[in-house]
Order: structure tokens, then C-alpha cells, then sequence
């Protein structure tokens, strides 16, 4: 089977006006690390602050509005991750993303297409993150924590990236996995910084044994 493709960034999308013309906020479309998309208004159109767009995000996935904080919105491409800062704007700085690049990578400027996403706030510590037991916020850092581990964000050991990779394992598959199993579920593929050192047998053998463990 194929390995892991890096992930691929499209552009945010603004959406036609009314077929009345009568003006509305436009929408854009926000990705989460699960792959899933949310779509969003913004109030003050290509000037709505990346706080008032998280907490839209937020309110969509029916976060408690006590954790917003504990989330923010952030600009990426392949060579460049900002995360927003409360009174950024979002849209405009992926206006500027080519002079970003230019300034803080060694990416052609033109060669990357900007995505907006909603993510962890990267200031959160993990002591906080231990006590937040609301389902939904759980299920983002959990998301968060399996895309940076897949993708060698978190360059964890063998041990616990075969463990991560059985709990997704028994989530898309349950009882009726199979070794093929292993290798056709994303986030059950070894991590990018495992891969010149871990057999794909053993790896199989690994996850399976680890799914097991769960039942």
C-alpha cells in the first residue's frame, strides 16, 4: 500500500452573493485535523478577527464557551504554520502569505496555497489539557494529537505510536480488523520518522496486538 501522502492545502473559499443581491456576511471554510471542513461567517468580512472566528468555529462544534481559550485559528501551508493572534485577521494575512513565505521560509512564495484551520492554541499547557474531560474538546485534542504524531510533529517512540495507531484502528474498524487493516486506515500508517526503521511487518504486528489490548 501507499504511504502516508503529506497533507494537501487548498485555499480557503468565499462564496457567491445572493441571487437577490442582497448583501450577506460572506462565508469561508475553516478545515479541523480530523479532515473534516466547517463553514463559517464573518461579520466584518475580509477584517473579521481571528478571535470572532474561532469562537464561530467553536460555537459550531458545540465547544462550552468556557473553552474557546483553549483554542485558536491558524494559517498554513507546507512551509509555513502562523497561528493567529486575537487581533490578527486571518483573510488579510492570507493575502500576505507569499511575502510571509518569502520572509520566513525558503518555500517559493508562490508555489504554496494558504488554508485556514482551527487548532489548539499552542500556549495551552498540558496540565490543562489533562483536566478537560468535555467530550468534544477531548475529541479535537485527540485529533490534534494523532495528525502530529502521523505526520512526525510529535516524533514519538515505536511503543507509542503502535499504541496511538490501535485506537484508531478499533474506532474504524472495531473486531472485524484485519492485518490489511493497518496499512488502508490513515492515521494506523507509521509515522514519517519511523518509516526508515520499522518494518511494515512488524509495524502491522505492533498495532494489531495493541488493538487486541482494547477488547
Amino acid at each position: 500500500p501507499a504511504a502516508a501522502q503529506a497533507p494537501t492545502f487548498a485555499m480557503a473559499s468565499a462564496f457567491e452573493p445572493e441571487d437577490d443581491g442582497a448583501p450577506r456576511e460572506p462565508e469561508i471554510i475553516v478545515t479541523l485535523l480530523d479532515g473534516s471542513h466547517v463553514t463559517i461567517t464573518c461579520p466584518r468580512g475580509k477584517h473579521t478577527l481571528s478571535d470572532e472566528m474561532r469562537d464561530n468555529v467553536a460555537k459550531f462544534l458545540n465547544i462550552p464557551q468556557e473553552h474557546y481559550k483553549l483554542f485558536a485559528m491558524w494559517v498554513v501551508s507546507e512551509s509555513l504554520q502562523i497561528q493567529m493572534k486575537s487581533h490578527h485577521e486571518p483573510l488579510m494575512v492570507m493575502k500576505k502569505w507569499p511575502e510571509l513565505l518569502q520572509t520566513y521560509s525558503f518555500a517559493d512564495p508562490y508555489a504554496e496555497v494558504p488554508v485556514l484551520y482551527f487548532r489548539k492554541d499552542v500556549m495551552v499547557h498540558q496540565g490543562i489539557e489533562r483536566r478537560i474531560n468535555e467530550p468534544n474538546v477531548v475529541k479535537l485534542f485527540f485529533d490534534e494529537m494523532s495528525f502530529n504524531v502521523l505526520y512526525s510533529l510529535y516524533p514519538v517512540d515505536v511503543e507509542i505510536a503502535a499504541f496511538l495507531a490501535g485506537i484508531h484502528l478499533q474506532l474504524a474498524r472495531g473486531a472485524r480488523a484485519r492485518k490489511e487493516d493497518v496499512m488502508e486506515v490513515e492515521h494506523c500508517l507509521i509515522p514519517e520518522h519511523l518509516r526508515k526503521t520499522v518494518k511494515e511487518k512488524f509495524w502491522t504486528k505492533l498495532v494489531m496486538e495493541e488493538r487486541e489490548k482494547l477488547t
